[in-house]
């Protein structure tokens, strides 16, 4: 099981699985655990001080800044940069996308529904969540159900996750290898996060005031109300920017895997 996730498990001795609200797909939680106060202190009592989190995180992120910076001040200031792009209001603006996926979803449950066979649930889920978190954080459709780029990506980031326990064997050559997979997946996510980054800032028209704004084209309009007169991300913040985005992207990984179900049906 991935660092992180044992992390969590360890603190809050979770179950296997934890509520989920998978609308539109139904009303009530989609997959639940038997003990709903455990649920809810995992999403709502999560510790967040950096201290916490930097030596689970920093060795997956592949860097030491925003999110998973060890400084106070730094961490601080990022969590504030992002901070407007989950606001009620736009989260709300970003409801049509999420339908969007989760309608693909629906589609590819009831296609594993006519086999009548067993299925890993991680599979479809970690698509699903996928496509919502690339579209939140980048702001464009990467089709990870659909087989696009998007998948590629998702794929590197479960690689991370799952070479990151280096543990469970005594081989040296086994943990080589392990860190070697992690470092090359973890570098070419980065580089994806990194063009992404780019694109953002050199768009020419900022987002409607009235549509849903994505995490890269806030960070971009912001940056460029306090630099105007720059075309590109300046090193420091640039490096920032990437542990943050990075950070989430695992983030968003790890949720979807404690979801880990076979689903007869």
């Amino acid at each position: 099981m991935a660092a992180v996730l044992s992390l969590i498990q360890s603190q809050y001795k979770l179950p296997d699985l934890f509520y989920l609200d998978l609308w539109p797909l139904s009303l009530e939680p989609f997959l639940v655990t038997s003990d709903r106060a455990i649920a809810n202190r995992f999403l709502n009592d999560y510790p967040r001080h950096p201290a916490v989190l930097e030596a689970a995180l920093h060795p997956l992120v592949g860097g030491n800044r925003g999110l998973v910076s060890s400084d106070i001040s730094e961490w601080h200031s990022s969590r504030t940069t992002i901070r407007t792009v989950f606001s009620v209001t736009n989260v709300a603006r970003f409801v049509p996308d999420i339908a969007q996926y989760s309608m693909q979803l629906r589609a590819a449950l009831l296609h594993h529904a006519t086999t009548s066979r067993r299925f890993p649930m991680i599979e479809p889920i970690e698509e699903w969540a996928a496509d919502i978190t690339f579209r939140f954080l980048i702001g464009k459709d990467t089709a990870v159900q659909q087989g696009g780029w998007g998948k590629e990506a998702s794929t590197h980031v479960q690689t991370i996750i799952t070479h990151t326990d280096n543990h469970g064997s005594l081989n040296p050559w086994t943990d080589r290898q392990r860190k070697k997979a992690r470092s090359r997946c973890r570098q070419r996510v980065r580089e994806m996060i990194r063009m992404a980054l780019n694109e953002a800032l050199e768009k020419d028209r900022p987002v409607a005031n009235n549509q849903f704004i994505s995490l890269m084209d806030s960070l971009a309009t912001k940056y460029k109300e306090e630099y105007p007169e720059r075309t590109q991300w300046d090193s420091d913040t640039l490096a920032q920017h990437i542990d943050t985005v990075m950070t989430m992207f695992l983030a968003a990984d790890v949720s979807s895997m404690v979801l880990t179900v076979a689903c007869p049906l």
